[in-house]
């Protein structure tokens, strides 16, 4: 997951030998799952079946990308927050 999310950050930001990469895209968190999501595209809410129990979970979905991040670099967040659009910012480590 992790190479698949940088090879498309790479894709998706600058290609400049010093410059930094910029993901934009919106977090949220799944209520079925409780997991921290980023959507390249702003996210909508939708109802998803529970195997088997009849019951529904609500989830967001998008038609972009879509990657699991920690929930607790969102600690602020749950599932019933909008989606918060973010930019994830990734830099060259310097040497020394």
């Amino acid at each position: 997951m992790k190479k698949i999310m940088f090879n498309d950050a790479y894709a998706l930001g600058s290609r400049e030998k010093d410059a930094d990469t910029v993901i934009q895209g919106w977090v949220a968190i799944d209520d079925a799952y409780g997991q921290c999501f980023l959507h390249t595209e702003k996210p909508i809410q939708k109802s998803q079946p529970i195997a088997d129990t009849g019951d529904y979970d609500t989830v967001w979905d998008s038609k972009g990308k879509t990657y699991l991040l920690d929930t607790g670099l969102f600690p602020d967040m749950d599932s019933e927050s909008d989606p918060e659009p973010v930019e994830i910012i990734i830099k060259r480590k310097k040497n020394g």
